[in-house]
């Protein structure tokens, strides 16, 4: 399950279909939701690794924590460079 989840959550974020529009866009428009893909695709990973730590001993439960907590390190760090991106062009 924790393997499911993390695909499910790179597929969301990750891939494009119908023209250039993310998996992920056309599954929040169709159930009309208006949040940010990515904040769904995080929700995945973390449900991935909260799940996958719980069942240590089921199958592939260690790769999807182990994937969903690099990506989720590759989110955080892209949040931080990018706040401080901002935070550097408003002073100079």
């Amino acid at each position: 399950m924790s393997l499911l989840l993390f695909v499910l959550g790179a597929l969301f974020n990750h891939s494009n279909i119908e023209g250039g529009k993310l998996f992920g866009e056309v599954i929040l428009d169709y159930f009309n939701i208006s949040l940010p893909v990515v904040l769904f695709s995080i929700l995945f990973m973390i449900a991935a690794v909260i799940i996958g730590r719980k069942y240590k001993t089921h199958l592939f439960a260690k790769i999807g924590v182990i994937l969903s907590q690099i990506f989720l390190v590759i989110y955080g760090v892209t949040i931080i460079i990018s706040g401080i991106i901002s935070l550097l062009n408003l002073l100079f």
